[in-house]
């Protein structure tokens, strides 16, 4: 299999970015497929416990995005497709910069507030002391963060969506519990009626439009599987900037609400991705050995190259080969598919060790002999083998419980 030098930076960016987030103990989930616009999701933890809070990433590495910069930081400049993109998904977004050379992640939250319109496109600009670490946790903690709760349902983000003159803000809900359409029709007209309210506004100004997208599980808010939408248009505001009436049916107090009638295909479609818990066992096991076979033949080669008991140039041949390997390896893992809940812990454990374990090579893929010295790959190199040496121990444990 060819991966161009492109994919290779990119997958520097995405394994480089997930070693800081499971530096700060959350789990780091990258998306297989290229080109989407997220490369990769964060579920924040906090005393071991998932929050089910979720953040999307789109990362890039290379030196061509640190060109341009000013005092605040680094300009990142994107096109209008991955903005709207972005608008309506379903998850708050940060883009993230990787300098692979020093190992920094710099992030920027996306959002109508922080972009920057330039006519033919937009920027935003990603601060120089906002870096995923220690210090943006509780930054990170509070993008992702519900900003209402009650027993039966959840407002999981709100998204400023202004167009002309027009405040429009749109939101995803999650309802609890197995619930009637009045259940949540009540959902709908609570809502909008709260989120009218200024005081949900850093400007003050009352909403104009609201839309609601309801959702009645997590999983259905990561592939945007809505169960009913709604819309909610102030009557004061100008037919001029009065947006498009969507389909479907008055429920009383100015709101439409449309029910989806794609919902169960695909949700089927989702879960047939969902691999049981002996099948994804019996896809990962071999792939655990082959990773323990390598990675011990890597520590001793290592072992061999620090007592000078093999040349350097052979020293580099061996890693290379090695980083074939592993990330041939590390393309199998990701089409193994969603694990069942029961593995839950143990899955996101195997990722970790795949991701380390590819690190451990990473500086020996063609971008990587480009991009560090040899005192930068070794030390990478080292560090990235005491990170797996952890983790495997994790893993272990987790598969001992299932």
């Amino acid at each position: 299999m060819n991966v161009s030098e492109r994919d290779q930076q990119g997958d520097m960016g995405v394994y480089g970015v997930g070693l800081k987030v499971t530096e700060l103990g959350w789990i780091y989930r990258p998306q297989p497929l290229r080109d989407i616009g997220i490369d990769a999701q964060i579920e924040v933890v906090e005393n071991n416990k998932s929050t089910a809070e979720f953040i999307a990433l789109q990362i890039k590495s290379g030196d061509s995005w640190f060109k341009e910069t000013n005092e605040q930081g680094i300009v990142f400049r994107g096109d209008i497709q991955h903005l709207e993109y972005w608008q309506n998904y379903p998850l708050p977004i940060i883009v993230v910069l990787y300098d692979s050379t020093n190992h920094i992640a710099y992030w920027q939250v996306v959002n109508t507030d922080i972009v920057i319109n330039t006519g033919k496109g937009w920027k935003l600009i990603i601060p120089f002391n906002q870096k995923i670490d220690k210090t943006s946790e509780t930054t990170l903690k509070e993008i992702c963060k519900s900003i209402f709760y009650s027993e039966i349902f959840e407002i999981l983000s709100v998204k400023n969506v202004s167009h002309a003159k027009a405040k429009r803000y749109t939101a995803n809900i999650l309802v609890y519990g197995q619930r009637s359409k009045a259940d949540i029709i009540s959902v709908i007209r609570q809502v909008t009626k709260d989120l009218t309210s200024p005081k949900y506004y850093i400007t003050n100004s009352p909403a104009q439009v609201i839309y609601l997208f309801i959702y009645i599980g997590l999983e259905d808010v990561k592939i945007a599987n809505w169960i009913c939408h709604s819309q909610w248009i102030d009557e004061k505001l100008d037919s001029h900037f009065r947006p498009m009436l969507i389909e479907g049916v008055d429920i009383g107090d100015g709101i439409i609400s449309e029910w989806s009638n794609k919902y169960e295909d695909w949700s089927n479609w989702f879960k047939k991705d969902i691999t049981t818990k002996q099948k994804f066992l019996e896809k990962t096991i071999p792939i655990i050995d082959k990773i323990k076979k390598i990675v011990e033949e890597i520590s001793q080669l290592v072992l061999y190259y620090d007592n000078k008991n093999i040349y350097y140039e052979n020293f580099i041949k061996k890693m290379v080969n090695f980083e074939i390997e592993l990330t041939a390896l590390y393309h199998q893992s990701i089409d193994i598919g969603n694990p069942a809940l029961e593995c839950k812990d143990f899955a996101q454990r195997f990722y970790n060790v795949m991701a380390y374990a590819h690190n451990i090579t990473l500086p020996f893929s063609q971008q990587g002999l480009k991009t560090w010295n040899e005192h930068n790959r070794y030390h990478i190199m080292k560090d990235s083998i005491k990170d797996y040496q952890r983790e495997i121990l994790r893993l272990e444990y987790e598969l001992e419980k299932l």
